[in-house]
């Protein structure tokens, strides 16, 4: 992250973080056991790999949820990228899975980071974003409102 940030202020690019997670990953894991939901984390891990360009991270946090940093992405790019994430898990077929899969996502940045802090307060607000995107019904992308310029390092 160290080196995303200074490769964002020595290029003049933005970056952004996404935070998402599977939806009703937990009822997976119930219903079919942990076999098909490991199954099912490494499709997503699949999804996220073919999506990332080289100067971009995914990592797995814990459990189904997932951070995606996207390096040059302004909020409008990375808004894009997450759709044809979400189409992508929408496709999966796992078996034996029996309902369509989906995933929710909270965005946050699509600045110029100064610093560390600055990154630490968009995963706050891209959790928060997450979170109302859970509430507001799953399968949804939710960018930050609180713009990371509101905030001094």
């Amino acid at each position: 992250m160290q080196r995303l940030i200074r490769l964002a202020s020595e290029r003049s690019k933005p970056i952004t973080l996404a935070l998402l997670d599977l939806d009703r990953f937990k009822q997976v894991n119930d219903t079919y056991g942990h076999p098909v939901g490991d199954k099912l984390l490494k499709q997503l891990a699949e999804v996220l790999r073919k999506a990332s360009r080289s100067d971009d991270l995914a990592v797995r946090l814990g459990g189904e949820e997932f951070a995606l940093v996207l390096f040059g992405a302004d909020l409008e790019d990375a808004y894009r990228v997450l759709e044809r994430i979400q189409s992508e898990v929408r496709a999966l077929q796992i078996s034996p899975i029996a309902w369509q899969l989906s995933i929710s996502a909270g965005l946050a940045g699509g600045e110029i980071p100064p610093s560390m802090a600055t990154v630490q307060r968009w995963l706050e607000q891209a959790d928060q974003a997450l979170y109302k995107a859970k509430q507001a019904g799953r399968d949804r992308i939710h960018p930050a409102l609180i713009s990371s310029q509101l905030a001094e390092d």
